[in-house]
């Protein structure tokens, strides 16, 4: 009995031998695969914001741009503007002031306005008699 116990010692000391080997491979392996992710992320994070940084100077250098294009714009107007004038005195332009009924300032009579049709005909080769009239009183209208 005593020989089966220590062969049997030796046996579970070569299987916590491989146990122990296999534990410490593993945490060698999973610390190489998360500083693998980890440099990929950075890689990845410092592709990203030298992109961003890229697109920033191009809409910044767009937008400084178009600055410039507008105030060379407005620059050129007022000094073509000036030219203009030949020392003349500046009058401001008074725009027309619009009513809330814009069928108020028609002067031309009901009659001669065009009646309000469909907006969509369901068939236009068939054109009832009403229709028929108001296209052949438009038509001499226009003639006179």
């Amino acid at each position: 009995m005593a020989r089966t116990h220590s062969a049997f010692k030796e046996m579970i000391a070569d299987y916590e031998f491989k146990r122990e080997k296999t534990i410490t491979d593993a945490e060698r392996f999973m610390k190489y695969q998360i500083s693998f992710i980890e440099s990929y992320f950075d890689q990845d994070l410092n592709a990203i914001e030298d992109e961003y940084e890229i697109e920033r100077r191009h809409l910044q250098e767009t937008l400084i741009a178009s600055i410039e294009d507008r105030r060379r714009q407005i620059k050129d107007d007022k000094d073509e503007h000036n030219d203009n004038d030949d020392g003349n005195v500046r009058t401001k332009r008074n725009l027309r002031k619009r009513t809330a009924d814009p069928t108020a300032l028609r002067t031309e009579p009901l009659s001669k306005r065009r009646a309000v049709r469909p907006s969509t005909l369901h068939n236009i080769h068939n054109i009832s008699s009403l229709e028929d009239e108001e296209l052949e009183t438009e038509y001499l209208s226009m003639k006179v």
